[in-house]
């Protein structure tokens, strides 16, 4: 039987609310990004309901944000989450009580204060257990959603925006008073109702804890930051750490970050350039939590929300038409050769666009935007490019600056440069329509990786200026990438020479070429959209709270699983294999399982990405024999995965090795026991899709083919000569969920597996991959996860033990 299939990652589609507009020239980089962040953020509440939000402010004031509660940890579905479940039946017997992040722990009176204290991660005892252990996790200690319908936001940064929520501050924080705090959101263009918005200034900080925050139990918890770590213990059931960039790279972390580090779910980064350097500068800590708690974040790339400029209409439908022309007449014919009646239309719209403009702010400094550096590039093109072309140089002028400004001022003396300090989101608009290029610089002073921190961290204003049809030609250093990719919907450039020698190429290009470039960029920016982060962050705050008895376990059992030490065989027909390009706080956990549960026979092959190289290889030292790949990137997509397992090299390498059978697995897979023999009669054999899986259950979906929903690829066991084959016949046609080949959807029932005491299932799998997010909605249910999740450890020696244990009682 030949089967094949592509795996693939579905993100549910959540109504979003969008409460923020234009921030550019209202708010600087730092609290911009934050704010569109709140707004966004707000989306976690989708369904209409009142969900006030919390949120605290830093040393130097504060910011805001939104959101609400994902799914409880009892089973019911709150706040409009999606639960996979049919019944919303409490389980909180079997969650028990919070003892750590699931509450704000306690509270008690010091000087009329309240001091709210959230119990920190408790150090793991150091045991020295072994298999067979009948009851390997204590699961009445597992935290459980306060389902409280409240998140919370704290920002060391100045409120820049309003919010219908509580707010909650340091007492110097610029904003003084609840009409401050509304005054902003006016002028923000947030629409606020004084009646939902409470403000308390009284916040203080000592050590990782604050005292004076209102005593309220969080479902979603996030801290915005420029340090590596956290400065507070995370507050909330889910907490998010989002830093913008580790500004204090060489620094050592401060008394209790690590702590502190080890009660956060996820760390949010805004491009691949920060993610780069920040799993630098944290591995040790990353390492130094898991060790000492148990637990670290999941580090993440999530790009910054982009509220956009529309494109004129005009121009949108003239550049549509011209593409259509171009494509009937032939992709060598340019459109006005042919005689095309619209390519005089085209040109008139087009004719508009004839300035070059940059966008950011006005200072000296570090993360200069390098205006002085634009005067000169063009001041040296000018004499090129078309009559009466200007530059426009747009923003905000920083307090204490103006000594900056002025100095620019001269540089421009006799040159069509224009600055335009401050103006309304209206004339950017307007300045965007005409311009045909968009410059960005910042770093452009600095010599290669001199300081990271003062390159760009991702652009919100370069994907603003190509959401409007500008073309960017810009300095490619730090997260730029991400947004413009060379010669598809703009161009990267190394050196002011490389922007002067662009900038001149695209005011020469055709109008076909401009048109075509236009469309890619506005297509491009739309992935960095409000509704695309809401998403995004509604599907990691969904599984931040359907992972908890996962971490659980790892906390519990860390002792048993990473203490083990395997070598392995230096070839052999079977072999297990992990792509993985992050620092998981599961990686070494997942590994181990899979190799004690598979035996002495197999080997592994891990592949991994350059951010987390160091990372793999210290978690795995203890496994002699394994086979490590670099991928040259950082992460890696979807698209980038089914490439990769369509890629005949890829098979060939395994092939050439001698291998026959390779299971893949991911840090979200364990397996239960290790008779995998009964399934090697097969090509393929792939876990279960989730009944609720729109790419499974939608019309003309999978569901037709495969009715019991097998064949995902996640944890799947594939025969290295028939995937080989099937890349060499189907490697260029790359499909990101498509069916290519026929596939028998089989069912088995019990294949040797252990016994063990299931009240939902009539036998117990080999392995599980994701369960956890399925194993909602009854109490019978949610013990079964528990009762494979022990099983996990030990195998069917825990089986053993926990039924002669249930039969003896």
């Amino acid at each position: 039987m030949l089967v094949f299939f592509i795996s693939v990652v579905i993100l549910r589609q959540y109504h979003s609310l969008r409460l923020a507009d234009r921030l550019e020239q209202l708010a600087d980089d730092r609290t911009r990004e934050q704010l569109r962040l709140a707004a966004a953020t707000a989306s976690v509440a989708a369904d209409g309901t009142a969900t006030p939000l919390v949120v605290h402010g830093g040393s130097s004031g504060s910011s805001s944000s939104g959101g609400s509660t994902a799914s409880r940890l009892d089973g019911a579905s709150s706040t409009g989450s999606s639960s996979s479940s049919s019944s919303g039946s409490s389980i909180g017997s079997l969650s028990s009580r919070s003892s750590g992040r699931g509450s704000m722990g306690s509270a008690a009176s010091q000087g009329g204060s309240t001091w709210v204290e959230p119990k920190a991660p408790v150090t793991l005892p150091k045991r020295n257990r072994h298999c067979p252990v009948a009851q390997p996790v204590d699961w009445s200690a597992l935290p459980r959603d306060p389902a409280q319908k409240r998140a919370a936001v704290f920002t060391p940064y100045n409120i820049e925006m309003g919010y219908s929520v509580d707010v909650l501050t340091f007492p110097r924080n610029v904003c003084r008073s609840k009409e401050e705090v509304l005054r902003v959101a006016e002028g923000l263009r947030v629409s606020l109702d004084p009646s939902r918005l409470r403000y308390f200034n009284n916040v203080t900080q000592q050590a990782i804890f604050l005292r004076g925050a209102p005593q309220e139990s969080y479902s979603v918890f996030m801290l915005l930051g420029n340090d590596k770590l956290p400065i507070v213990v995370g507050l909330g059931h889910v907490n998010f750490y989002m830093c913008q960039f580790p500004f204090d790279l060489h620094r050592p972390a401060r008394v209790g970050a690590v702590k502190a580090f080890a009660t956060y779910d996820y760390v949010i980064l805004n491009s691949e350039f920060t993610d780069r350097w920040y799993n630098k500068a944290t591995q040790n800590h990353i390492e130094s939590a898991l060790r000492l708690y148990g637990s670290a974040p999941l580090v993440t790339v999530l790009h910054p929300p982009v509220e956009p400029f529309p494109a004129p209409a005009d121009e949108v439908e003239a550049d549509k038409a011209l593409l259509a022309a171009a494509r009937q007449a032939g992709s060598d014919t340019l459109v006005g050769e042919v005689g095309w009646e619209g390519t005089a239309a085209a040109a008139s719209v087009g004719a508009r666009r004839k300035d070059i403009m940059m966008l950011g702010r006005f200072f000296r400094g570090r993360q200069s935007k390098g205006h002085g550096s634009a005067i000169e590039i063009f001041r040296s093109i000018l004499p090129y490019l078309p009559d009466g072309t200007q530059l426009h140089l747009i923003g905000n002028l920083m307090p204490n600056h103006t000594s900056y400004l002025d100095d620019l001022r001269k540089k421009a003396v006799g040159l069509p440069v224009n600055f335009h300090i401050g103006v309304p989101a209206e004339k950017i608009e307007d300045l965007m329509h005409g311009s045909l290029v968009q410059w960005h610089l910042t770093g452009i002073e600095l010599e290669s990786e001199e300081d990271p921190a003062s390159e760009e961290h991702f652009g919100i204003s370069v994907a603003e200026g190509m959401s409007s049809g500008v073309i960017p030609v810009v300095l490619n250093r730090g997260g730029v990438g991400d947004i413009v990719k060379h010669s598809h919907n703009g161009f990267l450039a190394p050196t002011a020479q490389g922007i002067a020698e662009l900038t001149t190429e695209v005011f020469q290009l055709d109008l076909t070429r401009r048109a075509e470039l236009r469309r890619n960029a506005i297509s491009w920016v739309k992935r960095f959209s409000q509704g695309a982060f809401a998403r995004k962050f509604r599907i990691l705050s969904h599984r931040g709270v359907l992972t908890k008895p996962f971490r659980h376990l790892i906390a519990q059992t860390t002792d048993l699983v990473n203490s083990r030490n395997f070598t392995l065989p230096p070839s052999s027909r079977k072999a297990a294999l992990i792509i993985e390009p992050r620092q998981h706080y599961a990686f070494e956990y997942s590994v181990k399982n899979a190799m004690y549960h598979l035996g002495p026979e197999w080997a592994l092959y891990v592949v991994h990405g350059r951010s987390n190289a160091a990372f793999v290889r210290h978690a795995l030292e203890g496994i002699s024999g394994v086979k490590y790949h670099e991928l040259d990137t950082v992460e890696v997509d979807i698209p980038a995965l089914n490439e990769l397992l369509k890629s005949p090299d890829f098979w060939g390498s395994l092939a050439a090795d001698g291998v026959d059978h390779v299971l893949f697995f991911q840090t979200d897979s364990l397996l239960l026991h290790g008779n995998i023999q009964p399934f090697m009669q097969y090509d393929y054999v792939g876990a279960p899709w989730h009944r609720e899986n729109e790419r499974w259950k939608k019309r003309g979906g999978l569901k037709g083919s495969m009715p019991h929903g097998v064949g995902n690829g996640g944890l799947s066991l594939r025969s290295v000569p028939a995937m080989l084959e099937l890349s060499r016949r189907h490697g260029g046609n790359v499909s990101h969920d498509g069916q290519q080949v026929p596939c028998d959807d089989l069912e088995r029932g019990l294949l040797a597996g252990p016994e063990a005491e299931l009240q939902t299932l009539p036998h117990v799998p080999m392995a599980l991959h994701a369960s956890w997010y399925y194993f909602w909605g009854t109490p019978q249910r949610f013990g079964d996860l528990l009762t494979m999740l022990d099983l996990s450890v030990c195998g069917s020696e825990a089986a053993a033990a926990s039924v002669g244990a249930a039969r003896a009682a």
